[in-house]
């Protein structure tokens, strides 16, 4: 019997010389089509949480969520409450895969960051989640907008151009004012690390800056009054309906 020729030490390292090439050359392509998955479930999830919205309108005559609690007028009740009976599983929603539910740090109300949802203690309990709605499309009962009609949505007839404004995004809290005189070009906003942290930082407001994070790569997931949903670059915030007299900005650069 003829003895079976084996492989030589040059010929092994060349093999797993071009295994390590192949699989190099796959995994930036495998992280970019796993950061896509999740983005298109983070807007499938912002989509859906238009929709029941919407659904709350059309059983509610049109009345905008209310800030505080429907039945005693005392109490935030916010929009969590609101729209949890109108889709069935609508809670596991909240959460954007960047900032799922097994990222809850523990119980207690706490804000999140672009990785870690929030935490909010509520008089019908404990709520989690990833998105915050626009507070201007609350009820005329919101107690940041309510004095502010020159700039609150005040019912369904006042929006228009509702590809353009939004209803629900990637946030580190429940709800967010954004306004266009909310302006980060600061050495703040140059700090990478306010965009994971979001929300409040050497005393910048918490209003566009609630929304203002780096959960997509400079990107966040944002539904519109008509029912669609997709991925604004950070800077394009500043072009979007977020209340009525919003003057859209082209000169916000954050990169």
């Amino acid at each position: 019997m003829k003895n079976q020729k084996a492989f030589t030490l040059i010929e092994l390292l060349v093999v797993i010389s071009i295994i390590a090439l192949l699989v190099a050359i796959l995994m930036p392509a495998l992280g970019k089509a796993k950061q896509q998955a999740r983005a298109m479930t983070c807007s499938t999830n912002n989509r859906t949480l238009c929709q029941a919205y919407h659904l709350y309108l059309a059983e509610n005559e049109g009345k905008f969520l209310p800030y505080y609690d429907a039945k005693t007028g005392t109490g935030t009740n916010l929009w969590m409450n609101s729209i949890s009976g109108t889709i069935d599983n609508v809670q596991e929603n909240r959460f954007c895969p960047n900032a799922g539910e097994d990222k809850i740090p523990g119980p207690g109300g706490y804000q999140g960051d672009y990785r870690k949802p929030w935490g909010w203690n509520g008089p019908s309990g404990q709520a989690h989640g990833s998105y915050a709605i626009n507070g201007w499309l609350y009820g005329p009962d919101d107690p940041w907008a309510k004095n502010l009609s020159n700039i609150n949505f005040t019912s369904e007839s006042s929006i228009t151009g509702g590809s353009e404004v939004p209803v629900f995004a990637d946030s580190v809290w429940v709800d967010a004012w954004p306004r266009d005189i909310d302006d980060f070009q600061t050495p703040y906003i140059n700090n990478p690390k306010y965009f994971q942290t979001g929300y409040m930082q050497g005393g910048i407001n918490q209003n566009m800056g609630r929304v203002c994070i780096d959960r997509h790569q400079m990107k966040i997931s944002v539904s519109f009054y008509d029912g669609h949903a997709e991925l604004v670059d950070l800077e394009k915030l500043w072009t979007l309906k977020w209340h009525k007299n919003f003057k859209v900005r082209t000169d916000i650069k954050l990169q």
